[in-house]
């Protein structure tokens, strides 16, 4: 007999492999650009926890954000499939 998987209750972030997935209401988080890197990426350092994300500029907002330099303070939002990627949302 197979067991069944672990049903969820209501406020789990957990998929059915038990992966942990970000909750769809979780805030933006203000981050540090560390470097440019090839392909319009970025690595950039989140100042409240230290954790290193490779982030992108997503098509619409390029017109907002005109040049990102190391050093630069940004608006990051954490994909939900994969913790060490993002997007960069605004310059601050």
């Amino acid at each position: 007999m197979r067991d069944d998987p672990p049903s969820l209750e209501a406020g789990d972030t957990a998929n059915s492999t038990g992966l942990e997935m970000s909750a769809p209401g979780d805030k933006p988080k203000t981050a540090k650009v560390e470097a440019a890197l090839a392909g319009e990426r970025f690595r950039v350092v989140v100042e409240e926890t230290g954790e290193k994300l490779i982030c992108h500029v997503p098509g619409k907002s390029t017109a907002g954000i005109v040049r990102l330099l190391p050093g630069d303070r940004v608006l990051v939002e954490v994909s939900p499939f994969d913790s060490k990627l993002g997007r960069i949302l605004e310059k601050r």
